[in-house]
């Protein structure tokens, strides 16, 4: 019998089955809630239900071309994820709106001070016999005592980047690098100056933090590649009197017949095909990746150098030159989205089974070492537990002016809301009539503050094996309205629950 799903809300949801790795089928439940960001009473940021509901997105979206740009969000038809995905897709704004070289931005995500939950009023041995003065003492001296308690705010993520102007890494002068050869040879090695400087960031007031401005890139030789004709008469002679830079690969860096074959360019014109590529793998969009058989075979002597980076590992040119030798890996900065086909979220997808033929029965299954972190699409550094809906967020230095928010004494925009407070839950009837409920886990937080706008994913799992007829979707909006679904709840909801219903209205 199959189930039939009843969205009783005004937000838009779906169901879907999935099969997990060990061909176990469950039912998969989504909601999207979006919230627009404006001023309270006070003056302060509040979330404030958006007349323009969001709708759920079925495929991945980006900022520009697919598989060319940063991912603005994923699709919404991931099974599960372990982890709740905090996305940022914001640009980083000038304290005062001033331009300056270099700023912190930040986002901390916080669960607010709370109450202890209470206790039940305790039962009597069997429903004929009363309590007694001291049982009904005792309960009510522990209510007392916990209502004196609060528990402690817990932070979940704490993140800080620094944004620097346009900068470069360029090539050392020829007499500079003699001197440090000559350094090196005396010091037997000990000393290895870098030939590569970084120059000193522009000024700027403002910067998208997208994964192009962070660590990362790709190197690529074309045929004939035009970026480094020149314009004039005396440079390019100079570019005929020297060899291309196609010419200067060694055979062994050449892409074979059969990877340029598979090379998502491999139409292009016979000039614009690549000769040699390489790519970042933790991200391919970014700026400062250069391996060394690169820069022997282009001549560049600069190129543009990450503007995103964290503080307690900050780009260098030392880090730089490391990195062009293959001794270092350097890490990409950023709020957004990780590709899906990048490190370190690549590795997460296990052996696959590759197969020339599939028999008729067959088809292609999650390997059985697949890890479900996967479909977590956030920065490592920006995953958490999953969050109830009532958690308090703080952005730096992320919002345009006209933002709610306020300036502290440095200049810094700061801006702080709190999640509404509210729960989607399941109401759910079996083949026998027995009836039951579970809240859904919020699991993606996208956070634009550039349109002011925040949008909630709810999601839940529940075996198809428990022979469920009947789903049906509704919001939870008070604590009231939690407190009355505890009867329906599995045990470990009801604890949960319990922590959630003593605060809030």
């Amino acid at each position: 019998m199959s189930l039939v799903f009843a969205n009783q809300t005004d937000f838009d949801a779906l169901q879907f089955d999935q099969i997990d790795p060990l061909g176990e089928p469950y039912h998969v439940f989504v909601v999207r809630i979006a919230y627009d960001i404006v001023s309270d009473a006070k003056g302060q940021a509040a979330l404030q239900q958006s007349e323009e509901a969001a709708t759920l997105v079925e495929e991945d979206e980006y900022f520009g071309g697919l598989n060319q740009s940063s991912v603005r969000c994923e699709s919404d038809l991931a099974p599960y994820k372990p982890c709740c995905d905090v996305i940022l897709n914001a640009s980083a704004h000038a304290p005062r709106h001033q331009s300056t070289r270099r700023f912190e931005v930040g986002l901390r995500v916080s669960r607010p001070d709370r109450p202890a939950p209470l206790p039940a009023p305790p039962q009597a041995l069997n429903p004929f016999m009363p309590l007694t003065l001291a049982q009904q003492a005792a309960w009510q001296a522990e209510v007392a005592a916990l209502k004196q308690v609060t528990l402690p705010s817990r932070v979940l993520i704490d993140k800080r980047l620094m944004v620097t102007g346009a900068r470069q890494f360029k090539k050392k002068a020829l007499l500079t690098r003699c001197l440090q050869g000559v350094l090196r040879w005396a010091s037997l090695g000990l000393i290895r100056p870098s030939p590569w400087k970084l120059s000193r960031p522009a000024k700027l007031v403002e910067l998208p933090l997208r994964h192009e401005f962070a660590w990362g890139g790709q190197a690529r030789i074309n045929q004939r590649d035009n970026s480094h004709w020149a314009t004039d008469t005396k440079s390019a002679q100079v570019w005929q009197d020297n060899p291309k830079p196609a010419r200067r690969l060694p055979k062994a860096l050449r892409l074979t017949p059969e990877q340029l074959a598979r090379h998502p360019e491999n139409q292009a014109s016979p000039a614009l095909q690549p000769v040699a590529h390489q790519i970042c793998e933790t991200n391919p969009l970014g700026r400062g990746y250069a391996p060394a058989w690169y820069l022997r075979a282009s001549q560049l002597k600069s190129l543009p150098a990450p503007q995103i980076e964290y503080p307690q590992a900050p780009i260098t040119a030392a880090g730089f030159w490391r990195s062009v030798q293959g001794k270092t890996e350097l890490t990409p900065a950023g709020f957004g989205c990780v590709g899906r086909a990048w490190q370190p979220r690549r590795r997460l997808i296990g052996v696959i089974e590759e197969k020339a033929i599939w028999e008729d029965d067959e088809y292609p299954q999650l390997p059985p070492d697949f890890d479900h972190g996967y479909w977590n699409a956030a920065p490592h550094d920006q995953q958490c537990p999953h969050l109830i809906g009532d958690e308090v967020f703080e952005l730096l230095n992320l919002c345009p002016d006209r933002a709610p928010g306020r300036i502290d004494d440095g200049g810094h925009h700061r801006l702080r809301f709190q999640l509404p407070g509210i729960r989607p839950y399941l109401m759910f009837a079996d083949a026998q009539g027995n009836r039951g409920a579970k809240l859904m886990d919020l699991d993606t937080v996208i956070i634009d503050p550039e349109t002011g706008r925040v949008e909630l994913v709810w999601r839940c799992i529940v075996t198809a094996r428990a022979d469920l007829v009947e789903a049906q979707l509704h919001v939870a909006e008070t604590a009231a309205k939690r407190l009355a679904l505890k009867e329906w709840l599995p045990p470990q909801q009801r604890a949960e629950l319990d922590g959630e219903v003593t605060h809030g209205a």
